[in-house]
């Protein structure tokens, strides 16, 4: 998936003061797993992921993300707070989620 500014047209698009984006695969895995957890946590908490729009795939207990590589974070305060996953499809990649924390 193109994510350089130049092709994408995004150029002029910079993230919050003070968020800076992790790209996909230099994520610390540890943080990220916690993230994805918190948030998995939230939504249960919330409306549940079956009123959310999105994909979840089915996980064994206790696991939660399968490739670390297909994502890029965001990272508030030395925190991980919001993450995007690619998936990778035969014709081109798209984007299998996008999720930050509520707090």
């Amino acid at each position: 998936m193109p994510t350089d500014p130049q092709v994408t047209g995004l150029g002029s698009v910079r993230p919050p003061s003070g968020v800076a984006i992790v790209p996909a695969g230099e994520a610390e895995e540890g943080p990220l797993r916690a993230l994805d957890r918190i948030i998995r946590d939230e939504v249960e908490a919330a409306a549940g992921w079956q009123m959310m729009p999105a994909e979840v795939l089915p996980r064994p207990v206790g696991t939660t993300l399968l490739d670390p590589s297909k994502y890029a974070v965001a990272r508030q305060l030395g925190q991980y707070v919001g993450l995007v996953r690619v998936a990778s499809l035969a014709r081109q990649p798209r984007i299998g989620l996008i999720a930050v924390r509520d707090r």
